[in-house]
Protein backbone atom coordinates (compact mmCIF):
# COMPACT_ATOMS: atom_id res chain seq x y z
CA UNK A 1 0.00 0.00 0.00
CA UNK A 2 1.15 3.52 -0.71
CA UNK A 3 1.16 5.56 2.51
CA UNK A 4 -1.32 8.47 2.32
CA UNK A 5 0.76 10.48 4.81
CA UNK A 6 4.28 10.49 6.14
CA UNK A 7 4.90 8.40 9.23
CA UNK A 8 4.28 10.12 12.54
CA UNK A 9 6.89 7.87 14.09
CA UNK A 10 9.95 9.33 12.37
CA UNK A 11 11.15 11.00 15.59
CA UNK A 12 11.62 7.59 17.21
CA UNK A 13 14.39 5.07 16.63
CA UNK A 14 13.56 1.43 15.94
CA UNK A 15 14.79 0.58 19.44
CA UNK A 16 12.48 3.17 21.00
CA UNK A 17 9.48 1.91 19.04
CA UNK A 18 10.14 -1.73 19.90
CA UNK A 19 10.16 -0.82 23.60
CA UNK A 20 6.99 1.28 23.38
CA UNK A 21 3.65 -0.17 24.49
CA UNK A 22 1.24 -0.79 21.63
CA UNK A 23 -1.48 1.31 23.32
CA UNK A 24 0.89 4.30 23.54
CA UNK A 25 1.94 4.38 19.88
CA UNK A 26 1.15 7.83 18.39
CA UNK A 27 -1.20 6.57 15.70
CA UNK A 28 -4.20 8.22 14.08
CA UNK A 29 -6.65 5.33 14.33
CA UNK A 30 -9.44 7.28 12.62
CA UNK A 31 -7.59 7.95 9.38
CA UNK A 32 -7.44 4.71 7.47
CA UNK A 33 -4.57 4.49 4.97
CA UNK A 34 -6.82 2.20 2.91
CA UNK A 35 -10.00 4.28 3.04
CA UNK A 36 -10.32 4.09 -0.76
CA UNK A 37 -10.48 0.29 -0.63
CA UNK A 38 -13.09 0.41 2.17
CA UNK A 39 -15.24 2.74 0.09
CA UNK A 40 -14.90 0.32 -2.82
CA UNK A 41 -16.07 -2.52 -0.54
CA UNK A 42 -19.12 -0.49 0.45
CA UNK A 43 -19.89 0.16 -3.22
CA UNK A 44 -19.61 -3.57 -3.96
CA UNK A 45 -22.13 -4.32 -1.20
CA UNK A 46 -24.54 -1.65 -2.51
CA UNK A 47 -24.23 -3.07 -5.99
CA UNK A 48 -25.46 -6.37 -4.58
CA UNK A 49 -28.38 -4.66 -2.86
CA UNK A 50 -26.87 -4.86 0.64
CA UNK A 51 -27.53 -1.52 2.35
CA UNK A 52 -25.29 -2.26 5.31
CA UNK A 53 -21.63 -1.75 6.01
CA UNK A 54 -19.35 -3.17 8.72
CA UNK A 55 -17.45 -0.99 11.17
CA UNK A 56 -13.67 -1.40 11.36
CA UNK A 57 -11.13 -0.95 14.12
CA UNK A 58 -7.40 -1.48 14.65
CA UNK A 59 -6.41 -4.51 16.69
CA UNK A 60 -3.78 -7.26 16.79
CA UNK A 61 -4.85 -9.05 13.60
CA UNK A 62 -7.64 -9.57 11.05
CA UNK A 63 -10.74 -11.02 12.73
CA UNK A 64 -14.49 -10.60 13.20
CA UNK A 65 -15.69 -11.66 16.68
CA UNK A 66 -18.94 -13.57 17.08
CA UNK A 67 -21.88 -11.23 17.53
CA UNK A 68 -20.09 -8.14 16.19
CA UNK A 69 -21.17 -6.71 12.79
CA UNK A 70 -17.69 -5.45 12.02
CA UNK A 71 -14.07 -6.56 11.86
CA UNK A 72 -10.61 -5.68 13.04
CA UNK A 73 -7.38 -5.24 11.11
CA UNK A 74 -3.73 -5.16 12.29
CA UNK A 75 -2.88 -1.78 13.83
CA UNK A 76 0.50 -1.92 12.08
CA UNK A 77 -1.30 -1.10 8.82
CA UNK A 78 -1.96 2.39 10.21
CA UNK A 79 1.60 3.59 9.66
CA UNK A 80 4.21 2.87 6.96
CA UNK A 81 6.96 2.71 9.59
CA UNK A 82 5.14 -0.08 11.43
CA UNK A 83 4.48 -1.92 8.18
CA UNK A 84 8.22 -1.87 7.51
CA UNK A 85 9.03 -3.03 11.05
CA UNK A 86 6.57 -5.92 10.95
CA UNK A 87 7.95 -7.12 7.62
CA UNK A 88 11.43 -6.96 9.13
CA UNK A 89 10.64 -8.78 12.38
CA UNK A 90 7.82 -11.12 11.32
CA UNK A 91 8.65 -11.55 7.64
CA UNK A 92 5.40 -10.21 6.15
CA UNK A 93 2.19 -8.34 6.99
CA UNK A 94 -1.21 -9.54 5.79
CA UNK A 95 -2.90 -6.79 3.80
CA UNK A 96 0.17 -4.68 3.08
CA UNK A 97 -0.30 -5.07 -0.69
CA UNK A 98 -3.46 -3.75 -2.33
CA UNK A 99 -4.33 -7.08 -3.99
CA UNK A 100 -4.12 -8.94 -0.68
CA UNK A 101 -5.90 -6.13 1.17
CA UNK A 102 -9.06 -6.15 -0.97
CA UNK A 103 -9.28 -9.94 -0.65
CA UNK A 104 -9.04 -9.72 3.13
CA UNK A 105 -11.62 -6.92 3.28
CA UNK A 106 -14.15 -9.04 1.37
CA UNK A 107 -13.36 -12.12 3.46
CA UNK A 108 -13.74 -10.35 6.83
CA UNK A 109 -16.83 -8.54 5.57
CA UNK A 110 -18.43 -11.96 5.08
CA UNK A 111 -17.92 -12.81 8.76
CA UNK A 112 -19.30 -9.43 9.86
CA UNK A 113 -22.33 -9.81 7.56
CA UNK A 114 -22.88 -13.27 9.02
CA UNK A 115 -23.00 -11.70 12.51
CA UNK A 116 -25.22 -8.81 11.43
CA UNK A 117 -27.93 -10.99 9.83
CA UNK A 118 -27.54 -14.28 11.77
CA UNK A 119 -26.80 -16.14 8.54
CA UNK A 120 -25.23 -19.17 10.20
CA UNK A 121 -28.72 -20.18 11.39
CA UNK A 122 -29.78 -20.93 7.81
CA UNK A 123 -30.47 -24.69 7.59
CA UNK A 124 -29.42 -24.98 3.94
CA UNK A 125 -26.12 -23.34 4.74
CA UNK A 126 -25.55 -25.66 7.70
CA UNK A 127 -26.21 -28.66 5.49
CA UNK A 128 -23.91 -27.57 2.67
CA UNK A 129 -21.09 -25.75 4.47
CA UNK A 130 -21.24 -27.50 7.84
CA UNK A 131 -21.93 -26.17 11.33
CA UNK A 132 -20.26 -22.94 12.40
CA UNK A 133 -20.17 -24.31 15.94
CA UNK A 134 -17.58 -26.90 14.95
CA UNK A 135 -14.37 -26.24 16.94
CA UNK A 136 -11.57 -24.61 14.96
CA UNK A 137 -8.68 -27.01 14.34
CA UNK A 138 -5.11 -26.35 15.43
CA UNK A 139 -4.05 -27.09 11.86
CA UNK A 140 -5.43 -28.40 8.59
CA UNK A 141 -3.99 -30.12 5.52
CA UNK A 142 -5.37 -28.43 2.41
CA UNK A 143 -5.96 -30.22 -0.86
CA UNK A 144 -4.91 -27.52 -3.29
CA UNK A 145 -6.46 -29.44 -6.19
CA UNK A 146 -9.92 -29.72 -4.62
CA UNK A 147 -12.84 -28.29 -6.58
CA UNK A 148 -15.22 -28.55 -3.64
CA UNK A 149 -14.01 -25.14 -2.46
CA UNK A 150 -13.48 -21.77 -4.11
CA UNK A 151 -9.98 -20.37 -4.45
CA UNK A 152 -9.50 -16.94 -2.88
CA UNK A 153 -7.01 -16.57 -0.01
CA UNK A 154 -3.86 -18.74 -0.20
CA UNK A 155 -3.23 -22.16 1.36
CA UNK A 156 -6.71 -23.42 0.55
CA UNK A 157 -8.08 -21.40 3.45
CA UNK A 158 -11.70 -22.28 2.63
CA UNK A 159 -10.88 -25.82 3.76
CA UNK A 160 -9.91 -24.77 7.29
CA UNK A 161 -13.44 -24.55 8.78
CA UNK A 162 -17.10 -24.15 7.68
CA UNK A 163 -16.97 -20.46 8.68
CA UNK A 164 -13.93 -19.86 6.48
CA UNK A 165 -15.54 -21.81 3.64
CA UNK A 166 -18.55 -19.47 3.87
CA UNK A 167 -16.40 -16.33 4.02
CA UNK A 168 -14.22 -17.38 1.10
CA UNK A 169 -17.26 -18.29 -1.01
CA UNK A 170 -18.91 -14.95 -0.23
CA UNK A 171 -15.71 -13.08 -1.13
CA UNK A 172 -15.61 -14.74 -4.56
CA UNK A 173 -19.34 -14.08 -5.05
CA UNK A 174 -18.87 -10.38 -4.16
CA UNK A 175 -15.84 -9.74 -6.38
CA UNK A 176 -16.86 -7.56 -9.37
CA UNK A 177 -16.31 -8.87 -12.90
CA UNK A 178 -15.10 -12.20 -11.54
CA UNK A 179 -17.54 -14.24 -13.66
CA UNK A 180 -17.77 -16.96 -11.01
CA UNK A 181 -20.68 -18.64 -12.80
CA UNK A 182 -18.36 -19.30 -15.72
CA UNK A 183 -15.19 -20.06 -13.75
CA UNK A 184 -16.84 -22.53 -11.35
CA UNK A 185 -19.41 -23.92 -13.79
CA UNK A 186 -18.21 -27.52 -13.53
CA UNK A 187 -16.98 -27.37 -9.93
CA UNK A 188 -18.94 -28.80 -6.96
CA UNK A 189 -18.16 -25.44 -5.30
CA UNK A 190 -20.74 -23.88 -7.64
CA UNK A 191 -23.51 -25.18 -5.37
CA UNK A 192 -22.07 -23.13 -2.50
CA UNK A 193 -21.83 -19.98 -4.63
CA UNK A 194 -25.45 -20.34 -5.71
CA UNK A 195 -26.51 -20.80 -2.10
CA UNK A 196 -24.64 -17.65 -1.05
CA UNK A 197 -26.49 -15.81 -3.81
CA UNK A 198 -29.82 -17.19 -2.57
CA UNK A 199 -29.18 -16.48 1.12
CA UNK A 200 -28.01 -12.90 0.55
CA UNK A 201 -31.03 -12.06 -1.58
CA UNK A 202 -33.42 -13.51 1.00
CA UNK A 203 -31.77 -12.36 4.22
CA UNK A 204 -29.54 -9.32 3.70
CA UNK A 205 -31.56 -6.78 1.74
CA UNK A 206 -33.36 -5.35 4.79
CA UNK A 207 -32.40 -4.10 8.25
CA UNK A 208 -29.62 -5.94 10.06
CA UNK A 209 -30.49 -7.86 13.22
CA UNK A 210 -27.37 -6.77 15.11
CA UNK A 211 -26.18 -3.17 15.25
CA UNK A 212 -23.63 -2.89 18.08
CA UNK A 213 -20.34 -1.09 17.49
CA UNK A 214 -18.14 -3.13 19.83
CA UNK A 215 -14.38 -3.16 19.20
CA UNK A 216 -12.90 -6.15 21.09
CA UNK A 217 -9.12 -6.24 21.58
CA UNK A 218 -8.70 -2.65 20.39
CA UNK A 219 -5.02 -1.77 20.14
CA UNK A 220 -5.53 1.08 22.63
CA UNK A 221 -6.06 -1.61 25.28
CA UNK A 222 -2.92 -3.57 24.38
CA UNK A 223 -0.29 -3.39 27.14
CA UNK A 224 2.35 -5.35 25.23
CA UNK A 225 5.42 -3.65 23.86
CA UNK A 226 5.80 -3.65 20.09
CA UNK A 227 8.61 -6.20 20.48
CA UNK A 228 6.34 -8.49 22.51
CA UNK A 229 3.60 -8.06 19.90
CA UNK A 230 5.91 -9.10 17.04
CA UNK A 231 7.08 -12.13 19.05
CA UNK A 232 3.44 -13.10 19.60
CA UNK A 233 2.71 -12.71 15.87
CA UNK A 234 5.56 -15.04 14.96
CA UNK A 235 4.38 -17.55 17.55
CA UNK A 236 0.72 -17.41 16.46
CA UNK A 237 1.65 -17.80 12.80
CA UNK A 238 3.88 -20.79 13.49
CA UNK A 239 6.94 -18.84 12.33
CA UNK A 240 9.06 -19.62 15.36
CA UNK A 241 9.78 -23.02 13.95
CA UNK A 242 12.73 -23.00 11.62
CA UNK A 243 12.02 -23.20 7.92
CA UNK A 244 12.44 -26.81 6.80
CA UNK A 245 14.88 -25.79 4.05
CA UNK A 246 16.89 -23.26 6.09
CA UNK A 247 20.03 -25.42 6.18
CA UNK A 248 19.47 -27.10 2.84
CA UNK A 249 19.63 -24.32 0.26
CA UNK A 250 23.11 -22.80 0.61
CA UNK A 251 24.46 -24.90 -2.25
CA UNK A 252 21.56 -23.92 -4.50
CA UNK A 253 21.06 -20.21 -3.82
CA UNK A 254 23.09 -17.28 -2.51
CA UNK A 255 22.60 -13.62 -1.62
CA UNK A 256 24.59 -12.69 -4.75
CA UNK A 257 23.61 -13.13 -8.35
CA UNK A 258 21.71 -11.35 -11.11
CA UNK A 259 18.37 -13.18 -10.91
CA UNK A 260 16.07 -13.57 -7.92
CA UNK A 261 15.49 -17.14 -6.74
CA UNK A 262 11.81 -16.78 -7.56
CA UNK A 263 12.66 -16.74 -11.27
CA UNK A 264 13.27 -20.48 -11.28
CA UNK A 265 9.85 -21.08 -9.76
CA UNK A 266 8.16 -18.76 -12.24
CA UNK A 267 9.57 -20.78 -15.09
CA UNK A 268 9.62 -24.33 -13.78
CA UNK A 269 7.39 -24.77 -10.71
CA UNK A 270 4.72 -26.76 -12.54
CA UNK A 271 7.38 -28.97 -14.17
CA UNK A 272 9.16 -29.57 -10.85
CA UNK A 273 5.84 -30.38 -9.20
CA UNK A 274 4.80 -32.96 -11.80
CA UNK A 275 8.22 -34.64 -11.99
CA UNK A 276 8.62 -34.82 -8.20
CA UNK A 277 5.13 -36.25 -7.71
CA UNK A 278 5.87 -38.91 -10.32
CA UNK A 279 9.31 -39.79 -8.97
CA UNK A 280 8.44 -39.84 -5.27
CA UNK A 281 4.85 -41.02 -5.33
CA UNK A 282 3.87 -38.08 -3.12
CA UNK A 283 0.60 -36.35 -3.99
CA UNK A 284 0.83 -33.20 -6.11
CA UNK A 285 -0.94 -31.36 -3.32
CA UNK A 286 1.84 -32.08 -0.79
CA UNK A 287 4.57 -31.36 -3.35
CA UNK A 288 3.07 -27.89 -3.81
CA UNK A 289 3.31 -27.32 -0.05
CA UNK A 290 6.96 -28.44 -0.12
CA UNK A 291 7.73 -25.96 -2.88
CA UNK A 292 5.80 -23.24 -1.07
CA UNK A 293 7.98 -23.57 2.05
CA UNK A 294 11.13 -23.50 -0.07
CA UNK A 295 9.90 -20.33 -1.79
CA UNK A 296 9.22 -18.73 1.60
CA UNK A 297 12.79 -19.37 2.72
CA UNK A 298 14.14 -17.87 -0.51
CA UNK A 299 11.92 -14.80 -0.13
CA UNK A 300 12.79 -14.13 3.52
CA UNK A 301 16.54 -14.58 2.88
CA UNK A 302 16.35 -12.62 -0.39
CA UNK A 303 18.17 -15.44 -2.19
CA UNK A 304 19.33 -15.22 -5.77
CA UNK A 305 20.40 -17.79 -8.36
CA UNK A 306 23.92 -19.20 -8.25
CA UNK A 307 23.47 -21.00 -11.56
CA UNK A 308 21.26 -20.73 -14.62
CA UNK A 309 17.55 -21.17 -13.92
CA UNK A 310 17.56 -24.50 -15.81
CA UNK A 311 20.47 -25.94 -13.82
CA UNK A 312 18.88 -24.66 -10.60
CA UNK A 313 15.63 -26.42 -11.55
CA UNK A 314 17.49 -29.76 -11.72
CA UNK A 315 19.24 -29.19 -8.38
CA UNK A 316 15.97 -28.14 -6.70
CA UNK A 317 14.25 -31.30 -7.97
CA UNK A 318 17.02 -33.45 -6.51
CA UNK A 319 16.98 -31.58 -3.19
CA UNK A 320 13.19 -31.83 -2.81
CA UNK A 321 13.24 -35.53 -3.67
CA UNK A 322 16.06 -36.29 -1.24
CA UNK A 323 14.34 -34.54 1.69
CA UNK A 324 10.73 -35.50 0.88
CA UNK A 325 10.54 -38.37 3.40
CA UNK A 326 11.83 -36.12 6.19
CA UNK A 327 9.34 -33.39 5.19
CA UNK A 328 6.46 -35.84 5.66
CA UNK A 329 7.88 -37.40 8.81
CA UNK A 330 8.05 -33.96 10.45
CA UNK A 331 4.50 -33.23 9.22
CA UNK A 332 5.51 -29.98 7.55
CA UNK A 333 2.59 -30.24 5.14
CA UNK A 334 0.16 -29.15 7.87
CA UNK A 335 -1.07 -25.52 7.84
CA UNK A 336 -1.36 -24.09 11.36
CA UNK A 337 -4.32 -21.87 12.20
Amino acid sequence: LKPMTQSKLTQYSDTDLMAMKVKDLPLDEFRLPFNKQVLTLKAELRRRGINWTPHLWASEEWFSPDGVPGFAFPFTLLDPRLIKLEKKHVGFLEGSSEKELVKLLRHECAHALDNAFHLRKNKKRQGLFGLSSRPYPTFYVPNLNSKDYVKHLPQGYAQAHPEEDWAETFAVWLTPKYQWKKKYKTWPAMEKLLLVDEIIKKSCLGESKVSNSDTPLHFRDDNRTLKQYFNWRKQSLGLRRKNFYADKVNEVFSIDGKEEANEVFKKYESVICKRLAKRSGISTNIVKLMIKELKQECKIKNYRLKYSSYKTKTIVEEMLTFHSAEFLRKKRHRVFM
